[in-house]
């Protein structure tokens, strides 16, 4: 689900774009370590126009198939040695400026 207060922008928002990540952080036993971060799939979506939102039950839904990702994923552990975890990173793309105000949450 994704809530997206453009309510009070006179921008629309195009679309909407959508990056689920992978970040893997390995300790090893020499004190060295291995961090790594990766897009293991994307999505975009309509966005809505100048002085509306989708908040609460009107939120935006989306359907992310990792089932058709492109990268390996592997289970959540916060472990000592291996962490891994995941994150989706949201997006709103307007269609002009905001050179004077802040972006429309999402």
């Amino acid at each position: 689900m994704a809530e997206i207060d453009n309510s009070k922008c006179s921008l629309e928002v195009t679309n909407v774009h959508c990056t689920f990540n992978k970040t893997l952080n390995m300790k090893f036993a020499d004190g060295t370590s291995y961090n790594f971060s990766e897009s293991v799939s994307n999505l975009s979506f309509p966005g809505m126009k100048a002085g509306e939102s989708a908040v609460g039950p009107t939120a935006r839904s989306m359907d992310l198939k990792l089932s058709h990702a492109t990268k390996q994923i592997n289970p959540s552990t916060n472990g000592k040695y291996v962490q891994c975890s995941y994150s989706m990173n949201v997006v709103a793309v307007l269609s002009g400026c905001t050179c004077c105000s802040s972006h429309p949450s999402v």
